[in-house]
């Protein structure tokens, strides 16, 4: 299963992410949508409750942490231990919101 973030769906993602077909299709003819979207356009265009949906289909609806250091020497020695993703100095502690 692929986990990564995407910038681009399809009507396929978005009914393999549990939204129903027929919404799926109101929506596409509703807003006159493409075969394959921007994240950041269908999120400017869909209303409040479809988002959850697209959000889903992107992989950019969970909540993640992360923690690292590092130490350099003029080269830079780090270690890193964490998952999910993460914003800040040092550590980050995300919701997964989409910041595409």
């Amino acid at each position: 299963m692929d986990f990564a973030l995407k910038k681009y769906l399809t009507a396929d993602d978005v009914i393999a992410s549990g939204a129903c077909r027929d919404g799926v299709s109101d929506f596409l003819e509703e807003n006159d949508v493409s075969a394959c979207m921007p994240v950041k356009v269908l999120l400017r265009i869909a209303e409040e409750w479809q988002k959850e949906y697209i959000l889903k289909a992107a992989n950019a609806d969970g909540y993640g942490y992360g923690y690292g250091y590092g130490y350099g020497n003029g080269y830079g020695d780090g270690y890193g231990d964490g998952y999910g993703n993460g914003y800040g100095d040092g550590y980050g502690d995300g919701d997964g919101s989409y910041r595409g």
